[in-house]
């Protein structure tokens, strides 16, 4: 299932980031668990602000609600930075 939506080698660099690849081994039932938990609850706002910084995410992972500013989602991932275009 991954692998059709395209997460399965960003989840993958994800377990590494969290020094978790040696400890969770990916298996089709969990992993489909847990995209369906995290898409079907991901709700992602450009213009909302969370702690007076534009951009807000929330989504559930492991039974637990997250919310956060995008530029510290991308943090925690080691995504490249985002910010909001001052022309939009």
């Amino acid at each position: 299932m991954l692998d059709i939506v395209f997460l399965y080698d960003g989840l993958r660099h994800l377990l590494g980031i969290l020094g978790w690849e040696n400890f969770v081994e990916l298996q089709e039932p969990g992993c489909e668990r847990l995209v369906w938990e995290f898409m079907s609850s991901l709700i992602v706002d450009l213009r909302r602000k969370f702690n007076e910084v534009q951009g807000y995410i929330r989504f559930r992972l492991f039974h637990t609600t997250h919310e956060m500013h995008l530029i510290r989602f991308n943090k925690l991932l080691r995504l490249p930075p985002w910010h909001i275009d001052p022309r939009s």
